[in-house]
């Protein structure tokens, strides 16, 4: 629990500064004694950090006044530093008692009653104190972390707020803490009243208006929420938070322009963060994983991100990313190869440039693209992999083979070797060269034995070396494995060789 008691300026203690005389020699002659000496040096030790010189200063400011509060207040302040935690706590009541209307020595008792885990106690003063005090923001936060940590029940947190609020007129903390725990209540007739203050009290923020409209969504009352939307639509038409809230409420209603319209809205707002809006991209397309109807939201997702940042390497591989989960791989390619002129240090924009060509069957982009790809990244096996796939596709067997030996140098993950000697064994069988193809395919399962398309290869490969029997041992095995073609069911059928 925090009190701001615990800092409070010492001179709280020093307003109460008096003179009295006493004797003070043997001959009868009097001197005046200062009270206020012994009681300001206490302070300025205090402020020094000299516990004990001040302690024995408030010692003699005693014997002087034993009923003065301020000293057993600065008493309590001195024990606490030096972690007498008992003398602390008692100096600290019978400054409380001798002045139960000092909020300051209301606070500070109760927060050592609280620190020795008397806490019904340290309630009851504050409660005392609070009576007195009510538009004191100290003690009302105070009082109200006492209520939290002794479990005390919502309402006497409710009540509290109240009387605060009741005191000290409108402010517009105390109320939005008064709809919280309404909230928490499930009193939303009282939330939406504080609600409509607040909104008199503020007729331009907007923000409160969406607010009480979610609360009554919440509630399923659509015609008080739509009231309050075209409320704070008609003060700020731009605003991210309405215009997604109202995305929202129109995509769940199935109402898909609507919906897009305010998707675009929302985006286009120039007051919102380009990380705040890329977030919320997040969680629409973790709705589309569950709803492919959101796919019309996606694509709208990714147009927005590249009209409001068409200049953005992070919002254009937003964009791609949502272009290409919804198959519109030639949207996803043009942002993709945008992205590796403004930024070519993005290897993922790279690597998904080279995949998707080659998917769209684009085999000489691709080969274009791995070219200025190896400019930056020369030691990445992936980038030769995707050139020598697309090598082959367009028969270029000796350039394929070329981009599969510079791989192969700097490959290190065992399937991305395999995937390499694949490539070339393709390239060395469709040169009819089927023994150096046969070694490269067996090299290829010493790093993964669970490729289907290594065993099918494999099994032409044996076919073409005049061993049959051989070859359909293999096509079973790529059977076996998952790999489903109408061409590998007739080779295993027929005995032969299929194209």
């Amino acid at each position: 629990m925090i009190f701001i008691s615990g800092s409070l300026l010492f001179s709280e203690g020093c307003k109460l500064l008096y003179k009295k005389k006493v004797n003070s020699d043997a001959s009868g002659n009097t001197r005046e004694v200062n009270f206020d000496d012994y009681f300001i040096d206490a302070c300025t030790q205090f402020g020094n950090g000299n516990y004990t010189l001040s302690i024995k200063n408030l010692e003699k400011c005693i014997n002087l006044n034993p009923n003065e509060a301020s000293v057993y207040y600065q008493l309590s302040k001195n024990y606490y530093e030096l972690f007498d935690q008992n003398l602390s706590l008692q100096n600290a009541m019978k400054a409380y008692n001798l002045a139960t209307d000092n909020v300051y020595y209301g606070l500070w008792y109760a927060e050592k009653l609280s620190s020795v885990g008397n806490l019904n106690e340290a309630i009851k003063v504050l409660q005392k104190t609070f009576s007195k005090n009510q538009k004191d923001e100290q003690v009302l936060k105070a009082l109200d972390a006492l209520y939290v940590s002794n479990a005390n029940p919502i309402q006497d947190r409710i009540d509290l707020w109240l009387s605060h609020k009741q005191s000290a007129g409108y402010k517009l903390n105390s109320s939005l803490k008064l709809i919280d725990f309404y909230i928490q209540t499930k009193n939303y007739s009282s939330a939406h009243l504080l609600y409509d203050e607040i909104k008199k009290a503020s007729p331009l923020k907007y923000k409160y208006f969406v607010d009480d409209a979610n609360l009554y969504l919440k509630e399923n009352d659509e015609l008080h929420a739509y009231e309050n939307f075209e409320k704070a639509i008609a003060l700020n038409p731009n605003n991210f938070n309405l215009n997604y809230s109202l995305f929202n409420l129109k995509a769940s209603k199935k109402l898909i322009d609507e919906a897009n319209k305010y998707l675009k809205n929302a985006f286009s707002d120039p007051l919102t963060s380009l990380d705040i809006k890329l977030d919320v991209s997040q969680q629409i397309n973790k709705t589309y994983i569950h709803d492919t109807s959101y796919s019309i939201y996606i694509k709208t997702l990714a147009q927005s991100l590249v009209l409001n940042y068409p200049e953005n390497h992070k919002s254009l591989f937003a964009a791609a990313t949502y272009f290409k989960e919804i198959e519109m791989q030639n949207d996803a390619l043009k942002l993709y190869s945008k992205i590796n002129e403004l930024s070519p240090g993005n290897f993922e924009a790279w690597l998904a440039a080279l995949q998707i060509s080659n998917e769209i069957r684009n085999f000489n982009n691709t080969i274009e693209i791995a070219n200025k790809a190896l400019e930056y990244y020369p030691n990445v096996a992936k980038i030769y992999l995707e050139a020598s796939i697309a090598c082959n596709s367009i028969k270029d067997y000796h350039k394929a083979i070329e981009f599969v030996k510079s791989g192969l140098s700097f490959a290190f993950d065992p399937k991305i070797k395999s995937q390499l000697l694949f490539e070339q064994a393709t390239a060395n069988f469709k040169q009819n060269l089927y023994k150096e193809a046969e070694t490269n395919l067996l090299e290829a399962l010493t790093y993964n034995d669970k490729d289907a398309n290594i065993f099918d290869l494999l099994g032409n490969v044996n076919y073409k070396l005049n061993n049959t029997e051989k070859a359909i041992e293999f096509w079973k095995n790529a059977q076996s494995l998952g790999l489903v073609s109408s061409v590998l069911d007739k080779k295993i059928k027929d005995g032969k060789y299929v194209e």
